[in-house]
């Protein structure tokens, strides 16, 4: 028996359900292993996170942090988890029928929909205390600042590819450099733009239509929170307006402090907060689409069942051209 029957196997156990299944790989995905699972009458999700000594962020832990936050709490909008494995790193949840939510399809149902889920997840909420802080979640500029610098540094020194070092060296770093010496100064800490404990909210992360089923009915369903916990409210914008799969029309923005910035009662604040990140997630944003080229990432592509070849990585690289162009 495979690996991957075997753990599907005991999590079907764990969650009631004996006797044979159906194990179905769903390619696509970059990151984890996800398999569809038919046992009689019954469709699951099987979900194996990857994980390794170069990549210390727990995924697993994350997300299933996140689920039973949401089920304690009763927030729809998400898949109902069915079963977890601490020693496997993976996770059972229920498979959500429908189809994938297009650029095209976003109108203004689609934003309130996505915007009531965030705010859900942060209303009369319980067991906000067991939630970690979000994957590189950032309470202060200078924390801002060094994301950035050590994404870049860390693309600048692992990727041998020279198309992308030329475009690293020669667009993304002076870009960034003049960026970072506009909002940050070195003889300026910036101390007012830190972020208060009482300040920080539930967010997804990763948090976009990329990551959005619509069911038959039209409602939407969210999923992928390895990388959710407490954040940076305007972190949770910016990265929803910057995600480049499912753009988000940027019309919605002044929407988003509307709806968010009321619930927080600190619309002001939260828009200066917006503001002044937007260029730098848009800088972020420009990194990760280059993560395929480096060395350190294979493993996780081959674990998930893609791989980076030739075309994949050009592709990336137009997209993170396009991506540069669009900061301001």
């Amino acid at each position: 028996m495979r690996n991957e029957e075997a753990i599907c196997e005991r999590l079907l156990a764990a969650a009631g359900h004996q006797g044979p299944f159906k194990l179905t790989p769903i390619v696509g995905g970059r990151n984890n292993r996800v398999s569809r699972v038919q046992r009689g009458e019954n469709s699951f999700l099987l979900k194996s996170f990857f994980h390794s000594a170069d990549d210390p962020r727990d995924r697993y832990g994350a997300e299933t942090r996140f689920y039973n936050f949401v089920d304690r709490n009763q927030i729809a909008q998400t898949p109902k988890l069915a079963a977890t494995s601490h020693n496997d790193k993976a996770i059972l949840m229920e498979f959500i029928e429908g189809s994938r939510v297009r650029p095209e399809d976003i109108g203004p149902d689609e934003f309130r929909a996505a915007f009531d889920f965030a705010i859900a997840l942060n209303s009369n909420v319980s067991g906000v205390s067991k939630l970690s802080a979000a994957s590189e979640a950032c309470f202060s500029l200078s924390a801002y600042c060094d994301l950035l610098d050590n994404r870049i540094t860390r693309l600048a020194n692992l990727t041998s590819d020279t198309a992308a070092l030329k475009f690293i060296h020669q667009e993304l770093v002076p870009k960034w450099s003049a960026t970072r010496e506009q909002l940050c100064p070195a003889d300026t800490r910036n101390a007012d733009f830190d972020l208060l404990n009482s300040e920080r909210v539930v967010s997804p992360s990763d948090f976009g239509f990329h990551n959005c089923i619509r069911q038959q009915d039209g409602s939407l369903i969210f999923y992928d929170f390895e990388y959710a916990g407490l954040d940076d409210p305007a972190k949770l914008i910016c990265d929803f307006f910057c995600q480049v799969d499912v753009p988000v029309p940027a019309t919605f923005l002044d929407e988003a402090l509307d709806e968010f910035g009321r619930h927080l009662d600190r619309r002001e604040a939260l828009e200066i907060r917006v503001r002044t990140l937007m260029p730098i997630i848009q800088l972020k944003w420009c990194c990760i689409l280059l993560n395929e080229f480096l060395d350190t990432d294979a493993a996780r592509r081959t674990f998930a069942g893609s791989s980076a070849n030739a075309a994949a990585r050009e592709y990336q690289l137009t997209k993170a051209r396009d991506a540069l162009r669009q900061v301001n």
